[in-house]
């Protein structure tokens, strides 16, 4: 039980030795509400007079197992404004909204600095975030809606016949998987293990890349970097084989690309520096050292670690972002840094990526769900984010969950991106303007059964028998151009670990249920208590 001056917050094993009535009236997956009829916000007093009492507020029912937990929780992160210079002048500018609109609460019009929220943790594994002051308003929010995500990356086209492949990094180990589509259709796809390898003495793999060929992969773990290549021989017993690939000694790498043409292996050090490897001789290209400013000569590294490196596919621009959202832009031509971004509205970059047809455009995705475009050779947001970067629809910025990755599509024509969460996936098209919203245009509204019928369901095991869903989903991106609306979130039945595109009209989601995670754990939950007679 959980009290402050005016709230009185239960689970139900609280309520367990009251009547049978009330025993059976409810359930151990229950948070019920009370309030101190009377009091007021200040804190001076625990103890309610004798002219008080406890009016019951509501229950609220999220969890799918017993609460074991509850606690009560003060956001204190702050956000930076945005500097003056990076925004456009709206002096000129008059947003127009729609009057009269029903908005659907979320955890964005709740959650805010030093207001307390209760937070409660279940047999389930799972924990939910509510509003102690509108208990009743805001549906519970999913603090972990996903399991821990399996880093996967795809190569759509390699060198071996143009067979799609998948790189999946486990604990200890990496698998790569053949993607086979079925040609009828169905949408039906299935994958084929091709070869595992494991890390030494079992040690936890912290990264690691594959190339756009398919044909070089590697990692890192906490001791060192490994480089492998991948072979495929017709008339051997085993066709597929692999060899390892003498690197360099340099520092274990938190993050790691191949080039795309596949000539380099850039990877960010512990040491807080970003290298480049030539893999045709193996030895040390180039070195950067991160910095906020442009510095003769070397400087000893001072900036925080990079975990998120992206290149462009003419291999010019290389983008390194830190643990808190710093973006450092480096020219590989004249291998110099060119630009430094300081992060942006004080948020961390979730997801970032170059256009593939557009070299000099870098989309960024932030944790308060807003989508930069930059102009990194100009130095400069693009003119998409100039126009539309304080008018993004409110149904985007209520977006469920964190955005954890973006998919371009392989269209030449294209100017889309797919933005996906762990619970939704979103279109942006930048090139179409950003609609208003509109009555329907809900963050959790339903699929339209135009959408729905696209969507075609088959199954998936990565490494170690370990069940995942996949969906191959048919977007007639030409035929519904004129149907489709900007930012069209698509919610999600499960929890996402990847997005990718498989073509112009088709991507490729990998799902894992919540059940599973459950299923995995070495305990197995104990389901809801029933009380009473």
């Amino acid at each position: 039980m959980i009290t402050n001056t005016k709230y009185i917050l239960l689970d139900d094993e609280h309520t367990k030795h009251m009547s049978c009535k009330m025993c059976n009236q409810i359930r151990s997956a229950d948070v019920i509400l009370y309030k101190l009829s009377g009091s007021t916000n200040s804190s001076q007093d625990l103890k309610p007079s004798s002219s008080q009492k406890w009016d019951y507020i509501g229950y609220v029912k999220a969890h799918t197992h017993d609460i074991r937990a509850l606690t009560v929780a003060v956001p204190i992160s702050r956000e930076d404004p945005i500097p003056d210079d990076m925004l456009p002048d709206k002096s000129g500018a008059r947003k127009h909204r729609k009057k009269g609109k029903p908005v659907d609460f979320t955890y964005h019009k709740w959650a805010h600095l030093g207001v307390p929220m209760l937070i409660s943790a279940g047999d389930d594994a799972k924990l939910f975030a509510y509003s102690i002051q509108e208990f009743t308003k805001f549906s519970p929010h999913d603090i972990c809606p996903a399991p821990q995500r399996v880093p996967i990356q795809m190569v759509h086209k390699s060198v071996f016949n143009q067979t799609s492949l998948l790189l999946v990094q486990g604990i200890s180990d990496l698998d790569i998987l053949r993607l086979n589509l079925s040609t009828d259709s169905s949408g039906r796809a299935s994958t084929k293990p091709l070869v595992r390898v494991k890390s030494r003495d079992s040690r936890k793999i912290i990264c690691s890349a594959i190339s756009n060929t398919g044909s070089l992969f590697a990692y890192s773990d906490q001791i060192g970097l490994s480089l492998f290549e991948l072979k495929k021989n017709e008339i051997a017993k085993s066709p597929w084989s692999v060899s390892r690939r003498r690197l360099p000694t340099l520092p274990f790498a938190h993050s790691m690309i191949f080039s795309s043409d596949c000539s380099r292996l850039i990877l960010a050090g512990h040491d807080r520096r970003i290298y480049a490897i030539d893999v045709s001789n193996m030895e040390l290209a180039y070195t950067f050292t991160p910095c906020r400013e442009e510095h003769e000569g070397e400087s000893p590294p001072m900036e925080p670690p990079i975990t998120k490196l992206y290149t462009s596919s003419d291999d010019q621009w290389l983008a390194a972002i830190n643990c808190f959202g710093d973006i450092y832009v480096f020219n590989l031509e004249t291998q110099r840094q060119h630009w430094f971004i300081s992060r942006l509205d004080g948020a961390s970059v979730t997801a970032a990526g170059f256009h593939p047809w557009n070299n000099n455009a870098l989309v960024i995705s932030t944790s308060s769900n807003q989508v930069f475009a930059f102009d990194v050779e100009a130095r400069q947001l693009g003119k998409w984010s100039l126009l539309h970067t304080n008018v993004l629809p409110k149904r985007y910025q209520e977006f469920p969950g964190e955005v954890i990755g973006l998919s371009f599509s392989p269209s030449p024509n294209s100017s889309s991106v797919i933005v996906y969460s762990s619970r939704a996936k979103c279109l942006i098209d930048f090139g179409k303007p950003v609609e208003e919203d509109e009555e329907n245009d809900l963050p959790n509204g339903n699929l339209s059964k135009s959408l729905e019928g696209k969507l075609v369901n088959m199954g998936l095991k990565l490494g170690k028998g370990t069940n995942r869903k996949r969906r191959l989903e048919e977007y007639q991106l030409e035929a519904k151009s004129k149907e489709r609306k900007n930012f069209e979130i698509l919610p999600s039945k499960h929890p996402v670990l990847f997005v990718g595109h498989l073509s112009k009209n088709s991507i490729m989601v990998i799902e894992k249920p919540w059940i599973e995670v459950v299923k995995s754990l070495d305990t197995q939950p104990v389901d809801r208590h029933i009380f009473g007679t």
